[in-house]
């Protein structure tokens, strides 16, 4: 009896689920389509209107006024310079100094350093970077390559 029972719910289950997508079919069919959809939406528009509003008025003419009397100015005070001060012994006397040279000396050269091992790049300009390359161990010969 149990076989007999499971076989009616199931076939209950399926006249259900049957109606079910039938409905379902049914209103998605009713829905308007994408593009429908798409043209009856408002769009809102902008107007631009231009209002004339008058202009303002001009301005008054402002009334001559009496100019103020120029003020007279004051006297500089006079200026004192002091004397000049004769050397005393106890100052040092001045030193000679050098006539300049004709060249300038020449800059000091720049240390050289070595890279050897380790790869730079600068490919974006912004700074840059670098890595140690190998497996660690000292490098043997010459990290110069004879030309």
């Amino acid at each position: 009896m149990d076989e007999r029972i499971t076989q009616r719910m199931l076939a209950a289950l399926l006249c259900v689920s049957a109606l079910l997508h039938l409905t379902a079919w049914r209103l998605l069919g009713s829905l308007p389509s994408v593009g429908e959809a798409l043209a009856s939406l408002d769009t809102p528009t902008v107007e631009i209107v231009a209002v004339d509003e008058p202009p303002p008025p001009p301005p008054e003419p402002e009334l001559p006024t009496e100019p103020e009397p120029p003020v007279e100015p004051d006297e500089p005070a006079p200026v004192v310079r002091p004397e000049p001060r004769e050397p005393q012994p106890s100052d040092p006397p001045p030193a000679e100094v050098p006539p300049p040279t004709e060249e300038p000396p020449a800059p000091a050269l720049e240390a050289e350093e070595d890279f050897t091992g380790v790869t730079m790049t600068n490919d974006t300009g912004a700074g840059g970077w670098q890595s140690a390359v190998g497996n660690g161990e000292s490098m043997q010969g010459s990290p110069f390559r004879a030309c």
